[in-house]
């Protein structure tokens, strides 16, 4: 123990660092705004389905890859739905993929707008699917397709 730190506070607090230096280095190379620093007060939520303690923090770039392959699935044929999906990251890591659709929920005003504008300006992204249609809703709004889907939400932190 160092200066009243212990090696888990210290990792966690480096870990913090290198996903904040990554997401920086995302953001400048594809000309996009994905980072963290919206204060709840600045969401712009008209829903009253919201719990406490909202905020936004955006999921890694590889995080939807990741999980494709944890559950060995291929996304040609599927609609994709991110559930809370934000400033779109998950949404930009999804276009470079060959589902049919992908769909942004988001309830936040703010976001997303943010998300519009980032999916139209990416930049250095191989889109493989071109139909994107992003909701400005509460999920309980969102009609589910009858067609094979894939639902995507960021779990919650404990």
């Amino acid at each position: 123990m160092r200066g009243g730190k212990t090696n888990r506070e210290l990792r966690a607090r480096f870990a913090w660092w290198i996903k904040r230096g990554s997401g920086i280095i995302f953001d400048t190379l594809h000309g996009v705004d994905t980072g963290v620093g919206v204060s709840a007060e600045n969401l712009e939520i008209a829903s009253g389905n919201i719990g406490k303690g909202i905020a936004y923090d955006p999921c890694r770039w590889w995080t939807l890859r990741r999980s494709l392959d944890l559950v060995s699935l291929q996304p040609e044929g599927y609609i994709f739905v991110d559930i809370g999906s934000g400033k779109g990251k998950v949404l930009l890591s999804a276009i470079i993929l060959p589902f049919e659709q992908v769909v942004g929920i988001e309830f936040s005003s703010y976001l997303s707008r943010v998300a519009e504008r980032n999916i139209a300006a990416a930049r250095f992204i191989h889109r493989r699917c071109l139909s994107v249609q992003l909701m400005c809703a509460d999920v309980v709004e969102y009609q589910i397709p009858e067609r094979p889907t894939v639902f995507f939400r960021k779990p919650f932190p404990l």
